[in-house]
């Protein structure tokens, strides 16, 4: 993925006049794997005002944030979506500890560094937060996908497992001006797909991230 990435570089930059869907599904044909599954069915649910078969099965539809789990977590999703210049009213997703993404993002080099930097804060009870970017030559699937996610809170419990709750929305910044950040504002411009924003579950067990120390020099 990343050989074909730096090689096409000029031409991912002038994405202007093709579905996004198409230019994923592209990159997911050229290097035969399926790198950015997530980031095209993200997209897909846009697309399709989240009536997909991966929103069925791996996350439920929450049609209003006060329909939340809590109100600290409706009220931390509303200032989210009033940052982000949508409708505190949108709709979004609550994906499960099993869901595609929420195992990519467990397995991402980027999210267990940040779990390394916080390791001293974690083992002594202490509750993290704080936000990640994921790379887009190594972590392209997440890169396509999320991009940049906060992560609202990360502890370890009784039992020694990592929870983590990460929240993203789901639009196209008016502030960048990249061609294929532009394709996809301009179809929810356009009502061809829709904001939503994604609350996601990671649950890492103790035996998995214990051996992300293994060579961590803390």
């Amino acid at each position: 993925m990343g050989n074909f990435v730096r090689g096409n570089l000029n031409q991912i930059n002038q994405v202007t006049d093709f579905n996004l869907t198409n230019f994923l599904n592209n990159i997911n044909k050229v290097t035969n794997k399926q790198y950015v599954n997530d980031a095209t069915e993200i997209w897909n649910a846009s697309v399709n005002n989240l009536n997909t078969d991966y929103i069925k099965n791996n996350s439920i539809i929450v049609n209003h944030p006060n329909n939340l789990p809590s109100k600290s977590l409706t009220k931390i999703v509303q200032n989210k979506l009033h940052s982000q210049n949508l409708d505190i009213n949108t709709k979004g997703v609550i994906f499960d500890e099993n869901s595609p993404v929420s195992i990519a993002i467990g397995k991402s080099s980027s999210f267990q560094n940040f779990i390394r930097q916080n390791y001293l804060l974690l083992i002594n009870g202490n509750t993290v937060n704080g936000s990640i970017g994921f790379n887009p030559i190594t972590e392209s699937n997440l890169w396509a996908a999320v991009n940049k996610i906060d992560i609202v809170y990360a502890y370890i419990d009784e039992n020694g497992n990592i929870i983590s709750v990460l929240l993203d929305t789901y639009d196209f910044n008016k502030f960048d001006n990249r061609p294929i950040v532009i394709l996809g504002r301009n179809e929810q411009n356009t009502g061809n797909s829709i904001p939503y924003y994604s609350i996601i579950n990671v649950k890492i067990p103790l035996e998995q991230w214990i051996k992300w120390f293994t060579d961590y020099k803390l």
